[in-house]
């Protein structure tokens, strides 16, 4: 097990940060615009937007919700905040879909939200204070064995917006023609909208039937991570539907979580009876929490995402299940038939 005494002492800032944060300099967002894009690459938004409502729940106190967790969407007025944040998230995935389209085929691709596009050192794209050291950490425990990795993450998203992604430009021709081992890393933010654990883990599964099913990739599917919320009242909001089994609110997240993971686990399980060892499953919570069952806060320091120190741990967690998935994408595990082949 790595203690955090080892990490904390292991030279983060000596790494040069990573090249491919350069390469997406050119596609950051400045001034409102798309930054290098041609016309063609940037999403024409509806008319009107701007006059939105954004202030209504994306799921409802019986635990209806105006998107399904397992159907492809794009970030609509119920999951995002306001007009700003909506136009972000189109200007984000057109800037992705356009770093997917010039990433070639990339060892190692990162797919998911705000914990996974730390790795960019971003939020929807932005410059992220929580995510220093990040994209360095990526580099010193993966860029050997990987080389560069691709990001293909957005901040706030949920199952069903990566599936959009994925279907419209995340994954390109040539990563779905490649043989990348893809760490897939989503759902939190499902549960925290009032997604039930059980619809939650269905989104997991679904982006990681994509990935099997339409790409030559292997998949690792990650645990959802430890969160503790700063504000209570946003989990008690969430009964109903989300609510014990006296029919009263939790008191976190956590519970929540566990059902998600233990759902993924099983799902996971299956999806490997079809696809053998070419999927994988990986659970790296426990180094998160303390000995008395809290979140710790020197890894996790707004209780969500983890520090560049956290992600050291979660990577070095991760590497060995990634290492072993990497015999399939360099051929050593012989070919493993997908869709694309039998179109």
């Amino acid at each position: 097990m790595v203690r955090c005494s080892d990490v904390a002492s292991a030279p983060l800032a000596s790494i040069q940060a990573l090249d491919y944060a350069r390469v997406l300099d050119e596609f950051r967002v400045r001034g409102g615009r798309h930054a290098q894009l041609s016309p063609s690459e940037r999403t024409p938004l509806p008319e009107g937007y701007a006059k939105w409502r954004f202030d209504e729940p994306l799921c409802d106190h019986v635990g209806t919700c105006h998107e399904s967790s397992v159907a492809a969407s794009p970030r609509t007025r119920h999951s995002t905040r306001s007009a700003e944040n909506y136009s972000a998230w189109w200007r984000a995935h057109d800037a992705l879909a356009a770093l997917a389209r010039r990433a070639g085929r990339p060892g190692l691709v990162f797919v998911g939200d705000s914990i996974s596009e730390s790795y960019l050192g971003s939020s929807m794209l932005a410059p992220c204070r929580r995510c220093a050291g990040v994209p360095n950490a990526l580099a010193a425990e993966m860029r050997r064995a990987f080389g560069e990795s691709l990001v293909v993450a957005i901040s706030g998203d949920q199952t069903q917006h990566v599936l959009w992604r994925l279907e419209n430009g995340g994954f390109s021709p040539q990563l779905r023609a490649g043989r990348s081992v893809v760490n897939v890393h989503i759902g939190t933010n499902n549960l925290g909208a009032g997604y039930l654990p059980h619809d939650a883990a269905l989104g997991v599964h679904a982006v990681a039937s994509w990935l099997l099913e339409r790409t030559g990739s292997a998949v690792l599917v990650n645990a959802l991570l430890p969160r503790s919320d700063h504000d209570p009242p946003r989990v008690r909001k969430l009964c109903p539907p989300r609510c014990n089994a006296r029919g009263e609110p939790f008191r976190s997240f956590a519970p929540a979580i566990d059902k998600t993971n233990r759902l993924v686990a099983d799902l996971v399980q299956r999806l490997r009876t079809r696809h053998g060892p070419r999927v994988a499953y990986a659970d790296c919570g426990a180094a998160f929490v303390r000995a008395d069952g809290q979140v710790d806060a020197q890894l996790m320091p707004d209780m969500l995402h983890p520090n560049a120190l956290g992600h050291t741990l979660l990577l070095r967690c991760l590497r060995p299940h990634l290492l072993a998935l990497k015999q399939f994408a360099n051929g050593t595990a012989g070919r493993v038939q997908t869709s694309l082949d039998r179109t």
